[in-house]
């Protein structure tokens, strides 16, 4: 098995709450230095809340930082 297999084995097993102690902080760790890895945990959720049958609507992958930028692009208004 693969180092990337073995992640997303452990990304799975860590959003069914079937992870020890120690593998939980090793997973946290490599999430936030794997923007790779954050897109699988997404899924990973995602796949997650329709089996659960948990989304009242689904929003596309990326819209916050989407809706940020555009936001920032706008033109600010100031009042005097």
């Amino acid at each position: 098995m693969s180092n990337t297999d073995d992640m997303k084995e452990k990304l799975s097993a860590l959003v069914d709450n079937e992870l020890d102690e120690l593998d939980e902080r090793r997973v946290m760790k490599a999430l936030e230095k794997d923007a790779g890895l954050r897109q699988i945990w997404e899924r990973y959720h995602l796949v997650r809340s329709v089996l659960h049958q948990e989304l009242d609507a689904l929003v596309p992958s990326g819209m916050a930082a989407r809706v940020a930028a555009q936001i920032e692009s706008e033109p600010a208004n100031v009042v005097l």
